[in-house]
């Protein structure tokens, strides 16, 4: 590899990570978190005798990876476009551009890809726009023995002078017309849970360094194959949806996080490495599902007949806790209305009788309030010691939470 070449990419904010002479993806563990533009320590590991790779990041620079340019030309794929980038030809034909990020190209997420074929994945990618963590074999390193692919060098088209910032309103419409985009998780009633309304798998994707590759339901679980592992950087490729090789799995209460690549099993493994490799990360904190929002509950009992609202703040001449003349007034609680149910409905949640609760400023008194607000929402089953809680589509078993995040609302 050549020296001069990879320190004046350096000093641009481009960044690189080692990995083994003659391969062209990293394989050191967390590889994203090494990833550097100090030169000494990219000296020290070129003359270790390492291949490096460039590392797409956020606040420096971008990738593009074009492996087919006839594909290209006839989806209307302008060459002129890469006018300014930092060329690099690789030993396929294919061929690097090099460019700064802007708030645009930013926005774009982690990894933008264009197949074949539109909404094919099985189609091969044509061109591959790396934003952040993601990478390529670095200018002037070397290919050898790679399976299904040609030895040789990547070849600057001349030295580094600078590159462009951004990408050309002209192609980031294009990117919008052929690119493919993260399919949003389902939802409806077909489906074992529904993600919450407000929750963004796009967003919790690129939070997690990763971009979707496939997507859909494996036995009861919301399966997403990433593109590549944020840790080890193992592609999915041909991946199919049961077998993705790196993958987030949603099963109705929280989510995990697989790649079989590295081992990691676990979600608070990789967000342990998360953290390790980027201090800025922050886990997601988000909703995620439906019934993780008990005031979607309530809606969702209003949705099959049930009509439940809070009203007003109690009276005096209503108020079950009115004090005696002269008494201290305690405080007010909310009550809920009584359930109205269409006729057809068998089943009729109705509220217990709270005509005797003290609400007293004790646990007792908040397990009162939690009753007195959703009580006709919720069971106990003795005989299956479990909870149930009434939605969207009648009973089912808490499994979730929901009661807790209930009860911590009450006391609140």
């Amino acid at each position: 590899m050549d020296y001069p070449t990879i320190s004046r990419l350096a000093d641009a904010g481009y960044l690189f990570a080692p990995t083994s002479m003659g391969m062209t993806r990293s394989d050191r563990e967390g590889w994203p978190g090494l990833a550097t533009n100090d030169k000494q320590v990219l000296k020290q590991w070129m003359g270790e005798g390492c291949n490096l790779v460039s590392v797409a990041c956020h606040g420096a620079g971008f990738i593009l990876d074009l492996d087919d340019a006839q594909a290209l030309n006839a989806k209307g794929y302008d060459p002129a476009w890469l006018d300014g980038y930092y060329i690099v030809d690789t030993p396929s034909g294919g061929l690097h551009g090099y460019g700064l990020h802007d708030a645009q190209t930013e926005a774009l997420g982690n990894l933008v890809v264009v197949y074949a074929e539109k909404g094919n994945k099985q189609s091969r990618k044509i061109l591959e726009l790396k934003l952040h963590r993601q990478s390529v074999a670095a200018p002037t390193a070397i290919r050898l023995r790679q399976p299904g692919k040609a030895d040789g060098e990547y070849l600057p088209r001349g030295e580094f002078h600078g590159a462009r910032k951004g990408l050309p309103a002209p192609m980031l419409a294009w990117l919008k017309q052929h690119a493919e985009q993260p399919k949003p998780a389902p939802t409806g009633s077909k489906t074992p849970f529904d993600f919450h309304p407000d929750y963004d798998l796009e967003a919790h994707l690129e939070n997690e360094g990763c971009a979707e590759h496939e997507s859909g339901w494996v036995d009861g679980s919301f399966h997403v194959v990433v593109e590549a592992c944020p840790h080890c950087g193992k592609e999915a490729r041909l991946s199919t949806l049961a077998a993705g090789i790196t993958k987030l799995i949603f099963g109705g209460t929280s989510y995990g996080f697989i790649c079989h690549a590295c081992g990691v099993s676990t979600r608070a493994e990789h967000e342990q490495l998360m953290e390790e490799e980027d201090p800025e990360y922050t886990p997601w904190a988000g909703r995620i599902y439906r019934h993780d929002d008990f005031e979607l509950l309530l809606q969702d009992g209003a949705a099959v007949g049930l009509e439940v609202k809070t009203v007003g703040p109690c009276t005096a001449e209503d108020d079950p806790r009115r004090p005696e003349q002269g008494a201290e007034p305690q405080p007010e609680e909310p009550q809920l209305a009584e359930p109205q149910l269409a006729e057809s409905m068998e089943e009729k949640p109705t509220g217990p009788d709270t005509s005797e609760f003290l609400y007293e400023p004790t646990d007792t008194g908040n397990g009162e309030r939690l009753v007195r607000k959703f009580g006709r929402l919720v069971r106990w089953i003795p005989e299956t010691n479990a909870w149930m809680v009434w939605g969207e589509r009648g009973w089912r078993e808490d499994t979730s939470g929901t009661l807790m995040r209930a009860s911590k609302r009450v006391v609140e």
